[in-house]
């Protein structure tokens, strides 16, 4: 079987990471971060002959890909126009027959909550989807897709217009899932992130090896969600922690690493005796002050199954919230038995998803870094997915009408973008005059929740102000890992039952 050499290796070395044809290696951007954003995403071209860009947070403790439409009167404002169906001479209503659970007009209809307390809904449908942005050349292929007809808490307010599950999924077939089918095109059902403190990249088909000199391989369970087993875990210097990580997973959704209770406050209280009068100036009980180098810190050191060793440096499980201010990026999972290694654990590394082969690869990288995303398609696509150059001419009616509409909407989205950080400011100088120690950024959760626990976050779904939301614990995350909660038909997520439907 090829697998294990199946890598992006020389195909793809340059800053504009383009499609490679020969190896059939996909390469996409990611951009976002811990500290403003939260989470880490990825821009989709969906449709034809023009495609309309999306930007969806890429989430490997999820399966469903949807994001915003026009027609939605409960989404926010987010970095893309709403994708406009009527636009799309390839878009496919899901027609409600016996693969969907519940149905919204004749059409099949999908909602998802997430352990964070945020929730969207909506229709699904069909479409051709290529990754990334227009200048790396991805094909496209046809998938399962939602349009969100409503959205709750952060899922407003987020920037992002949507999310993209990249879990696997066994009733449906996800995004992801549907690519590797697409053998023309990709060559092994591995895929691969490689986060930098802002951005990073996405590799499907492979990984790329120049971005790591040697890659550690550990088993992983790609059944739902990605889990792996954690034995130890210690403090360069200092202690090596109790047991009871129960299972463990990679969630690239989740904004920071969070261990039981227990082993969290082990965890931080010995890399604060390790630091103790030397890492730099003590500021609240997680943060420092330190004005040079984090190499004062101590790294923490992994084991996983097959003793394969992992070092967690402090560039990585410290992330910078402003100026010289640095807080630790691991936190309480509460009495919840479960170990989840989020966003602030793949920093700095690349991970690589080999699905195909059940392990998960870890090595120490410098990961690309993208800050700035380039101008939407300007392409149509041709019959065989590729791009062609957009005729020049009188524009279509429908065409000047979404260039006006997607102004608009970037000019709203300007001042919502420019109120939040004028209030973020005052809120943040306020809490500091208070009480002397750093406010904790909002972090995203987004593990799916139980269909059993959607009832509970639905009494608070009208309610989508970011000041009031509250994480729901892991629990509901727990119990799906029990049972496969996923609807028979695309994406992922429960689909309300007739009864909870409205």
């Amino acid at each position: 079987m090829n697998h294990g050499n199946v890598r992006a290796q020389d195909a793809d070395v340059g800053p504009r990471r383009l499609y490679d044809a020969e190896r059939r290696i996909q390469s996409a951007r990611l951009y976002g971060n811990v500290v403003s954003y939260q989470y880490y995403y990825i821009d989709i071209l969906v449709g034809t002959p023009l495609p309309q860009r999306a930007s969806v947070i890429a989430d490997t403790g999820s399966t469903i890909c949807a994001f915003t439409c026009t027609g939605c009167q409960s989404c926010g404002h987010h970095l893309d126009a709403n994708f406009d169906f009527s636009l799309s001479t390839s878009a496919q209503w899901m027609p409600c027959d016996k693969t969907c659970s519940t149905c919204r007009h004749n059409k099949c209809a999908y909602r998802q909550s997430y352990t964070e307390g945020s929730s969207i809904e909506g229709i699904r449908f069909t479409d051709y989807v290529s990754l990334g942005d227009e200048f790396q050349q991805n094909p496209a292929v046809k998938v399962h897709m939602g349009c969100h007809t409503r959205e709750t808490r952060l899922f407003v307010t987020q920037k992002a217009n949507g999310i993209m599950g990249l879990a696997p999924s066994s009733s449906s077939p996800t995004i992801l899932q549907e690519i590797f089918k697409d053998r023309a095109h990709v060559n092994a059902a591995i895929f691969s992130m490689c986060l930098a403190p802002e951005g990073g990249l996405l590799t499907v088909g492979g990984y790329n090896a120049s971005l790591a000199a040697h890659v550690d391989w550990i088993p992983m369970r790609p059944q739902q969600f990605y889990g792996i087993t954690l034995s130890k875990l210690a403090v360069e210097g200092g202690i090596e922690l109790g047991t009871g990580f129960g299972r463990t997973f990679v969630d690239s959704g989740t904004t920071y690493t969070y261990l039981p209770n227990s082993l969290y406050r082990q965890l931080r209280d010995s890399v604060k005796a390790v630091c103790e009068q030397k890492c730099g100036q003590p500021a609240g009980n997680t943060c420092w002050k330190v004005s040079g180098s984090l190499e004062a810190f101590p790294r923490i050191v992994f084991t996983f199954s097959k003793n394969t060793v992992m070092f967690w440096p402090a560039s990585s499980y410290l992330y910078r919230k402003t100026g010289d201010l640095h807080c630790l990026g691991f936190e309480s999972n509460g009495a919840v038995p479960e170990t989840v290694l989020g966003a602030t654990f793949m920093i700095n590394q690349m991970v690589v998803f080999d699905t195909q082969s059940s392990r998960l690869g870890l090595a120490h990288s410098q990961c690309p870094s993208f800050t700035q995303r380039p101008k939407p398609p300007q392409s149509v696509r041709s019959g065989n997915g590729l791009n062609t150059p957009h005729q020049k001419g009188k524009p279509a009616v429908a065409e000047t009408l979404f260039a006006a509409f997607s102004l608009l909407f970037v000019m709203l989205g300007l001042c919502l973008v420019a109120r939040n950080l004028l209030r973020a400011y005052g809120l943040s100088r306020r809490d500091m005059e208070k009480s002397g120690s750093p406010r904790r950024v909002r972090a995203r959760k987004l593990g799916r929740s139980s269909p059993v626990d959607e009832e509970m976050q639905s009494l608070a779904a009208d309610d989508t102000s970011d000041d009031n939301v509250t994480r729901v614990p892991l629990e509901a995350w727990l119990s799906a890992t029990g049972a496969e909660s996923d609807s028979p038909t695309a994406g992922s997520g429960p689909c309300l039952s007739e009864q909870e439907g409205r």
